[in-house]
């Protein structure tokens, strides 16, 4: 609807108040959905699992070998976990940076209700490249269950007389990769350098193991 108004003889068209403020109404709307939506991205990825709590020590009934002489990593994998691409960056960074002080087992949970192989899996395949990892299958997420790992991507560090030192992730937030506590105190750890601020427990930024 339009409004009419003369000035100085001439004839003046003008939109109304009232559309002005229906354009206003429509413009705030718009941008309270769009930061809406950024709100519950960013809170989603910042949302971590529900993880387990690892006994004081290396579970006795474990089947893979501890690294006596050294420390030992364990990570459980949901195979169809997007977010778990971020946490194998993170390992491949830690391994780098160990220089051999470190021995780390990577398990993929093999389950019943997917068709597809773990080992078909594209975090399988980007595992893989991980120069210096033992890569198993866990089928039904026996192993992950001795350790009490519930979320993709769970680390577990012990030391070399099987003590637990750390557990949680290796991740800021989900599928988000970049330096992080937990890193930062696993290689803290295995070098003796521990410091000040160094955690034995970091959220895990995945998916449910079961």
């Amino acid at each position: 609807m339009l409004g009419v108004g003369f000035a100085q003889g001439h004839l003046h068209v003008f939109p109304s108040i009232r559309n002005k403020r229906w354009l206003a109404v429509g413009v705030i709307s718009w941008l309270a959905v769009v930061l809406a939506g950024v709100w519950f991205m960013n809170a989603d990825s910042f949302a971590p699992g529900v993880a387990g709590h690892a006994a004081a020590v290396w579970p006795a009934d474990a089947t893979l070998a501890r690294n006596e002489s050294g420390h030992t990593l364990v990570v459980a994998l949901h195979p169809e976990c997007p977010c778990s691409r971020a946490t194998l960056e993170e390992l491949g960074k830690i391994m780098a940076r160990a220089g051999g002080r470190l021995r780390a087992q990577v398990w993929c949970v093999q389950y019943a209700e997917i068709a597809d192989k773990a080992e078909q899996s594209a975090l399988w395949e980007q595992a893989k490249r991980i120069p210096g990892i033992e890569l198993r299958v866990d089928h039904e997420g026996r192993e992950a269950r001795r350790f009490d790992m519930r979320v993709s991507g769970e680390t577990r560090l012990y030391g070399r007389s099987g003590e637990l030192l750390f557990e949680g992730g290796i991740t800021a937030a989900r599928g988000h990769a970049g330096d992080n506590l937990g890193e930062a105190t696993i290689l803290n750890l295995i070098t003796d350098r521990r410091m000040a601020g160094d955690v034995k427990t970091t959220p895990v930024f995945g998916c449910s193991l079961w």
